[in-house]
């Protein structure tokens, strides 16, 4: 249920994508109680508020944006709005079906966006459907990781009490511009959705969750990193089980994972993800999850958890400073590698070129 096409999508490129996140971004119609049907929310796709088609109700800033889609519109509109139309029917069908408790749905729109949208309806039709029997979430990216994780929380018969703490002050405003709920509710949703539970304070939490947010007050950095980094030191000393995801985009350049990778050690740490709140938190739930439960660990098992704590960090602190290119042109032209899945290549040694390459791409 994605606000825009995916890049690459029958070929489109990043300036097709803004002109369809433009057109969907347009506030339709906001339907309520009765009104709220999968025909009435679909019969408004193509139009705006006003009544008018959507198109029509661009801005002044969209006037190329909306020349292309003009003389594009037998293709690209209807193809667009039909690909909406076959997700949401296939989502309401599956949706009404009787599951009997058996099935936990997650649902993901991604791409979204803090106004209403074409999204606005189609976000609250399934909010309701999925009452008791699934959650709504704002991305995609961490669904197939989560529904595992929560798979094994119910397997293993385990909630696990979080003490959460959020760095920066940001945590009360939109996550960033792409998501249209709060990054506490996106966080406070995924903990649920784990079978988690949020403890007030620190007595009984066998867990410590730590966020860093978009530093509210821009002056206060420093404070704020400073503040993360001495909690976790702390937690190695004390023992203490901890995951940390840094939700601050680029904000912190690298004063963060700089002093992270410097001064602490990584290798303590049950999860970690530098931009995905839900990837960090179930890596790191089902770690404590297998380290605390009565059944024989594996050589195996700790070695995967090592591989797999490794390549988030590198993988994750790579995407953020924008080097993802750098980096997949150099492993497949160069070393003839898979940039698809990197554990293919565990097997084959890297020369220090990598780390050269990461050095100045971050630097």
């Amino acid at each position: 249920m994605r606000l825009a096409t995916t890049v690459e999508y029958y070929g489109y490129d990043e300036e097709i994508y803004g002109i369809y996140r433009a057109y969907a971004g347009v506030p339709r119609k906001i339907l309520s109680d009765e009104e709220l049907t999968v025909e009435n929310i679909i019969a408004g796709y193509p139009y705006g508020q006003d009544g008018e088609l959507a198109e029509n109700s661009m801005t002044d800033s969209d006037d190329t944006r909306l020349e292309f889609l003009q003389d594009h519109d037998s293709f690209m509109i209807q193809t667009y709005l039909g690909a909406r139309e076959r997700k949401l029917r296939l989502s309401d069908y599956v949706l009404s079906k009787e599951n009997n408790g058996q099935i936990h749905y997650f649902i993901g729109v991604d791409d979204s966006i803090s106004h209403d949208s074409i999204q606005t309806n189609e976000r609250e039709y399934l909010t309701q459907k999925l009452e008791g029997q699934g959650t709504l979430f704002e991305g995609t990216d961490e669904l197939g990781i989560m529904a595992l994780a929560r798979l094994y929380t119910e397997e293993r018969n385990v909630s696990v009490p979080i003490y959460l703490k959020y760095y920066g002050e940001g945590q009360d405003s939109i996550s960033d511009a792409y998501h249209a709920d709060s990054l506490s509710g996106v966080v406070e949703k995924h903990i649920e959705s784990l079978n988690a539970t949020i403890m007030p304070t620190t007595y009984n939490a066998k867990v410590h969750f730590y966020v860093l947010t978009s530093p509210l007050d821009s002056t206060k950095k420093e404070k704020y990193v400073e503040e993360l980094i001495q909690d976790y030191q702390r937690n190695i000393s004390a023992h203490i089980p901890t995951i940390i995801v840094d939700a601050s985009g680029s904000d912190y350049g690298s004063l963060f994972y700089g002093r992270l990778i410097e001064e602490t050690e990584l290798g303590f740490m049950l999860g970690y993800s530098s931009w995905n709140t839900c990837i960090g938190l179930s890596q790191g739930l089902c770690r404590y999850i297998y380290l605390t439960g009565n059944f024989n660990r594996s050589e195996e098992a700790d070695r995967a958890f090592v591989q797999s704590l490794t390549f988030s960090f590198i993988k994750d602190i790579a995407y953020q400073k924008k080097t993802k290119s750098s980096l997949d042109s150099y492993y497949s032209r160069v070393l003839g590698l898979n940039v698809n899945n990197f554990y293919a290549n565990r097997t084959k040694p890297l020369p220090n070129v990598v780390q050269t390459l990461l050095e100045e791409k971050m630097a």
